[in-house]
């Protein structure tokens, strides 16, 4: 994100002890931990080079960043894990932050796989990650609002599931007299987010989503309002709360991914981890989980203007052949490409989920519908919304790539025919009932 300083390390193993260096650029890197310096100052793609070498060969990680308007973000966010990085081992990039996660047990490496938005991990009832606690993870006062949210696909697994959790102990005080909040599932599958302080005497508030929530990709999301109540979330939807809440949160220990304290294990795939220091509305949090479930973007990803430069005006396309569209992107995320023949009157899907990065974009429009035209258009549509981002300039043409281009000519390799009735390409003869039947062949 733009004006937000880069999270990231790379990380070698093998023999020897690695040093790192990087690619020319506004940008440095640790040698011995392989950690990044940079803050973005624009939005736009940026590609990277690292190089870990141990004296004998040389490895190189090549990297692709997106860089984003902060003007998307909440002010209440506080990390995001997106976990796009397919790091078996972690560390668990905090995209927003410096949270980074770790691996909580060395012995279970995570399982890269396909997530509802990019890349996710699966827990299989043994891994855990870890977030060194930092003030920032801490909701210790009465009124402090906080929410957690998450996608996650439920695989397996008996008794409460936690997606997100803080276990942490007041001073002085034994581990039954720890306070700790989290959120997952319960025995029977359904949503729950639960918050209890121990304060001399426990205050535990929980509140569970009335339907399971079954399998497949579901977003949840565990909301707490200061001191007034706390919800739980299924696809967008709350319908449970609990209010009276009054207890603060002393939660001192690191934050839980897949686990609490090590108890409670995850069973399925988690995916764009996020918490924030407020209480997010019912309608940013329905946002977040419709901008996943119809055009699998992130909570932040937005494409916020569109510009067409190729196909232009009078532009002339083959049919049957290939053409490269083209476009400037401001912002990231998914889109919808259209085409129409007849001037904007009906439209037809070229891609329906394409994802439209800030700055130059190219997309291979491959087979060019055999249907010759003269008002040929293309528009870019925001997927989710379904908003129109910007439409080419009127119009561009569609010929046939053997097509002379005078209306009168239609060349043929040695005997081969046409028979007239509906290609529009053929030679025009009185008018257009008159094509039908007839056959034109061109010998040597």
């Amino acid at each position: 994100f733009v004006e937000i300083p880069f999270n990231y390390q790379a990380i070698a193993s093998g023999v020897g002890t690695p040093s790192y260096s990087i690619s020319t650029g506004p940008w440095s890197i640790n040698s011995k931990t392989g950690k990044v310096n940079w803050t973005p100052t624009a939005t736009g793609t940026i590609n990277m080079s690292i190089t870990a070498s141990n004296g004998t060969s040389d490895d190189i990680q090549n990297l692709t960043i997106q860089v984003l308007a902060t003007s998307n973000l909440p002010t209440e966010l506080v990390s995001y894990w997106r976990f796009d990085e397919n790091r078996a081992a972690g560390p668990f990039t905090d995209e927003y932050n410096i949270n980074n996660g770790y691996l909580g047990n060395a012995d279970s490496l995570l399982t890269s796989v396909t997530g509802q938005v990019g890349g996710a991990y699966t827990f299989d009832g043994k891994d855990k990650i870890n977030v060194l606690d930092n003030t920032n993870l801490n909701f210790s006062s009465t009124t402090n609002s906080f929410t957690a949210e998450a996608w996650i696909n439920i695989t397996g697994g008996s008794g409460n599931r936690v997606v997100m959790g803080k276990f942490g102990r007041n001073l002085a005080a034994s581990s039954s007299n720890d306070s700790y909040w989290w959120f997952g599932v319960n025995n029977s599958g359904h949503a729950t987010f639960v918050v209890s302080q121990y304060d001399g005497s426990r205050i535990t508030t929980q509140v569970t989503s009335s339907a399971a929530i079954g399998t497949g990709w579901h977003h949840i999301a565990g909301v707490k309002s200061g001191s007034s109540d706390i919800k739980v979330y299924v696809d967008g939807i709350s319908n449970s709360n609990v209010t009276g809440l009054s207890a603060p949160i002393k939660s001192l220990r690191p934050l839980n991914i897949g686990h609490l304290a090590n108890s409670n294990l995850f069973v399925g795939s988690i995916d764009e981890a996020a918490i924030y220091n407020g209480a997010l509305s019912s309608s940013t949090i329905l946002s977040h989980y419709n901008k996943g479930y119809l055009n699998h973007d992130g909570y932040f990803d937005q494409v916020v203007e569109i510009t067409i430069n190729h196909p232009e005006q009078n532009e002339t396309l083959s049919y049957g052949q290939n053409f490269t569209i083209e476009w400037n992107s401001v912002g990231t995320g998914n889109v919808k490409l259209e085409y129409s023949l007849n001037g904007g009157l009906n439209w037809l899907v070229i891609d329906s989920s394409e994802t439209s990065y800030a700055g130059l974009n190219q997309y291979l429009w491959s087979n060019i519908p055999n249907k010759p035209t003269t008002q040929g258009l293309i528009r870019i549509k925001n997927a989710y919304g379904d908003t129109t981002l910007d439409e080419s300039t009127p119009y561009f043409l569609i010929k046939s790539p053997q097509f002379s281009g005078d209306s009168t000519v239609k060349i043929l390799n040695l005997g081969n025919s046409i028979t007239g009735g509906t290609n529009s390409d053929l030679p025009i003869i009185g008018n257009t009932g008159d094509r039908a039947g007839y056959e034109y062949r061109l010998w040597d």
